[in-house]
């Protein structure tokens, strides 16, 4: 058997020409609709894995052998998650999952006409011809020839393969994922929820702000059918995440922006952000479900099944009025708006010289830096809730410097610098979470009634509350032990170095 596979032509006009030429006589026709699952950031492809789906046939197929494993999920899921997965082969695709579901990557028709190569009069043929066209829903196709000569007929296949290699015919061994996606125009793996460039640190800092801001609002983009369709939570984390970063961007470096385009900026994404924070919180309330019925006693778990269906009913009333938003004129005008502007400016190569980017990110970063320092220097387990949350922000905004801004130091600097700070950041993170659900709990149990039938769910989000805050309390008290180590010699000496260097 030869294959080969051609694109970038007319398929039709292939077809036609070949089978004109060699007088192909057709046998029949088959079509199949394959498709390929994974998450949406590729976890299974970088475990050199994809879930493969023909009708109701799936596999969970090894890229890299010929191992292959039946999966199964109900067909009236659109978006499977661990929780709707069966068969052999789950476990296997769950470990990668997480909290993420499957989406269809890759789906392709394929469209196999097989026919004879006929042998002149004879009433022999010299084997068989499969023309195969691979459709994309971009609806753009590929061709591929499968030839299969009968046991000593392989001469009079030859012509057909010469034509083939005239033609422009890529010599295939298989039609395989990675071919598809070749095909398709799907790079496997190329998904990241952060923006990597490789800045000049001579480059004008205006440039690389609308190339950071650019990358982030791609983010935004590829995230928001997600978010409609509710795939599943990262996509919302993802796309507020994005919008978070641009806003902090620009805050922190507005004198190198256009004062006009710096308002209207941070008017657009501010509503943005705004619309998707509800729903993001309760995505986490009721992410925890399983973990919360583990902290509180046996005879109280049945208590919280009411506070999570609270939850679920706000969650469905908050996920229709994003989706209302979401598909309003004005929001498809804000979106498109700002993709024009972001495609124009990919265009523009000059801009104010000074400042360099190097001189930007270093003088917003060493200034984030300090405030951290003197914020945190006077922190202890006596100190506000909301003095605590004002760091928390700080050491965000400084951590999204460092990412957008990292090409342009050291790796090695740069990685322990923000492994560091991740730490810290992670602390106040957890510190500020638990204090907002103590809000929320206390919020729920105020609602309720003093009477027997809501007394469980009451009982039950007191005994809650008490475990979260004994785990504030120990989140606070851990703080000064990751700040020492935040404020270590190496860090400063790396904040040193970068001081002096613009």
């Amino acid at each position: 058997m030869q294959r080969f596979v051609f694109s970038g032509v007319s398929v039709s006009d292939l077809v036609e020409e070949v089978a004109r030429l060699f007088s192909l006589e057709k046998t029949e026709e088959t079509v199949a609709e394959e498709r390929y699952w994974d998450t949406f950031d590729w976890s299974l492809v970088q475990k050199n894995l994809v879930v493969w789906q023909l009708a109701r046939q799936i596999r969970l197929l090894a890229l890299d052998s010929d191992e292959e494993q039946v999966v199964d999920w109900p067909s009236k899921i659109n978006y499977p998650q661990a929780g709707d997965l069966q068969g052999p082969g789950a476990d296997a695709v769950i470990k990668e999952l997480g909290i993420r579901a499957l989406v269809p990557h890759l789906v392709v028709n394929r469209i196999a006409c097989h026919c004879r190569l006929p042998m002149g009069e004879q009433t022999k043929d010299a084997g068989l011809v499969t023309l195969e066209r691979l459709v994309f829903p971009e609806a753009h196709e590929s061709l591929v020839l499968h030839l299969q000569p009968r046991r000593g007929y392989s001469e009079r296949m030859r012509p057909l393969i010469d034509w083939c290699k005239e033609r422009g015919g890529k010599k295939i061994a298989q039609v395989d994922f990675a071919l598809l996606a070749n095909l398709a125009n799907i790079e496997p793996g190329a998904y990241s929820n952060k923006v990597r460039l490789q800045l000049q640190p001579k480059l004008p800092a205006r440039l690389a702000v609308f190339r950071i801001l650019d990358g982030l609002f791609q983010i935004v983009r590829q995230n928001q059918w997600g978010v409609l369709e509710d795939v599943d939570s990262e996509f919302l984390h993802d796309y507020r995440v994005s919008i978070r970063r641009m806003r902090s961007i620009v805050d922190e470096c507005r004198d190198v922006l256009p004062e006009e385009l710096y308002l209207r900026f941070k008017k657009d994404f501010r509503r943005l952000g705004k619309a998707t924070n509800r729903l993001r919180d309760l995505d986490v309330y009721l992410l925890r479900c399983e973990e919360y019925q583990t902290l509180v006693p046996q005879i109280l778990r049945p208590g919280l099944e009411t506070l999570f269906a609270e939850f679920a009913r706000k969650r469905e009333k908050a996920l229709k009025k994003l989706r209302k938003q979401m598909k309003d004129s004005s929001y498809e005008r804000l979106i498109d708006d700002w993709d024009r502007f972001f495609v124009l400016q990919r265009t523009v190569q000059s801009a104010p010289a000074l400042p360099t980017v190097l001189e930007t990110a270093c003088r917003t970063i060493s200034y984030r830096y300090h405030r951290i320092l003197d914020q945190g220097r006077i922190i202890d387990e006596t100190s506000p809730d909301d003095q605590v949350h004002a760091l928390r922000i700080e050491c965000k905004k400084l951590r999204y410097l460092l990412e957008v801004f990292a090409s342009l130091f050291p790796a090695d600097e740069i990685e322990r610098f923000v492994r560091l700070l991740k730490g810290l950041q992670d602390n106040l993170g957890q510190h500020n979470d638990l204090v907002v659900q103590q809000r929320e709990l206390m919020a729920f149990a105020q609602g309720k009634q003093p009477n027997k039938s809501d007394a469980l769910s009451v009982a039950a989000v007191g005994a809650l509350v008490g475990v979260l805050a004994e785990r504030q309390r120990h989140t606070r008290h851990h703080f000064a032990v990751l700040f020492t180590e935040f404020v270590r010699s190496e860090n400063q000496r790396f904040m040193e170095k970068l001081e002096s260097s613009h």
